[in-house]
């Protein structure tokens, strides 16, 4: 009886501690997985607002061109 108690309770603390870090490595999955769509974000976003300026930009080079254009012809 004494050693099937120490047993038990040895496997109880074991499952009680695999539990916890498996709680622990769940926890830390859900944060990186929110880290990387954050940084997801922000690059998506500055790649967009670079993308941007470079459009606008190059319509702003196309206009000064135009008016470089319309000038040289007078």
């Amino acid at each position: 009886m004494y050693e099937s108690y120490n047993v038990n309770s040895l496997l109880s603390c074991l499952t009680s501690i695999y539990d916890e870090k498996s709680k622990n490595i769940h926890l830390f999955n859900i944060y990186v997985n929110i880290i990387f769509y954050v940084f997801l974000c922000l690059y998506i976003s500055i790649n967009i607002c670079i993308t941007k300026r470079l459009f606008l930009g190059k319509i702003n080079e196309v206009v000064i061109l135009n008016i470089q254009n319309e000038l040289l012809d007078k």
